[in-house]
């Protein structure tokens, strides 16, 4: 992990439309608004199960041979659990939304150096500035990992992904552009690879649509830039998506900050 280098090719994204930005939401809110209740109710069916499979488990003891198939059962139901939680948090993140104030560097860091632990060809530049934040602390740990995996499916292998995290001033009409509110300076997280990009104009509009993927389709794999679409405009916030201008596709995290200071 090289830090303190500056991250080629992650000049400010060109800004999309309000109009266009105006579609996607109105087309994800739609979306999200469904799959979220089709979550809830998948996921208040599962606990009795759980609750009820515990019970014989414990009325049965482990003397028998039905325990493994009570084993099997229980395991697929928690695994079903989590990935209504994680449709729940890309469609609902205000459900268990819990501000404190924390550090954004400092968690970024953190959250880096866990994720390096599990990608070990993966090398990361990172130009990370001091963000004091009043938000969700763990909501932001999955939202950079997200992000970062996103960058790390998209880039060869042991290629650099790049970080940047930096408090700027709020250019003239670019907030109400956004569908932000109008404050003095922008907390800006850019998150860059070194992959083809998405050339495709009509695929790089779907790519914050649950399950919508453009890479080969995996478990949970759609749903990770749903969660950060999710999380970002918990936040008043906005994500612009853009193609690098040599090589690779940037993720830009765009919020008011001195919104978020005091959420």
């Amino acid at each position: 992990m090289r830090e303190g280098a500056s991250p080629r090719g992650t000049a400010s994204a060109p800004m999309p439309s309000r109009a266009d930005l105006r579609e996607r939401e109105v087309k994800l809110e739609a979306i999200k608004s469904s799959l979220g209740r089709l979550a809830h109710d998948f996921n208040s069916g599962l606990v009795p199960i759980l609750g009820y499979l515990s019970m014989i488990r414990s009325d049965l003891g482990t003397e028998t041979s039905v325990e493994e198939y009570l084993e099997a059962m229980e395991r697929s139901a928690r695994n079903n659990v989590q990935m209504a939680e994680l449709i729940l948090l890309a469609t609902r993140p205000q459900r268990k939304f819990s501000a404190t104030t924390f550090d954004l560097e400092q968690q970024i860091g953190e959250t880096v150096t866990e994720f390096l632990a599990t990608q070990p060809g993966i090398a990361m530049a990172l130009e990370l500035n001091p963000a004091t934040i009043k938000s969700d602390k763990s909501q932001w740990k999955q939202l950079v990992t997200e992000l970062l995996k996103n960058a790390c499916e998209a880039s060869p292998e042991g290629v650099e992904l790049r970080i940047r995290l930096r408090i700027r001033p709020t250019v003239a009409g670019e907030a109400g552009e956004l569908g932000m509110p109008e404050t003095p300076n922008i907390l800006e997280l850019t998150v860059s690879d070194q992959g083809t990009g998405i050339p495709n104009e009509a695929e790089q509009s779907r790519i914050f649509e649950p399950f919508y993927t453009t890479r080969q389709a995996q478990l949970h794999k759609g749903l990770g830039l749903t969660v950060v679409h999710g999380i970002v405009r918990l936040n008043r916030g906005q994500v612009v998506a853009s193609n690098n201008e040599l090589k690779g596709f940037r993720m830009n995290i765009l919020l008011p900050f001195e919104l978020l200071k005091a959420n």
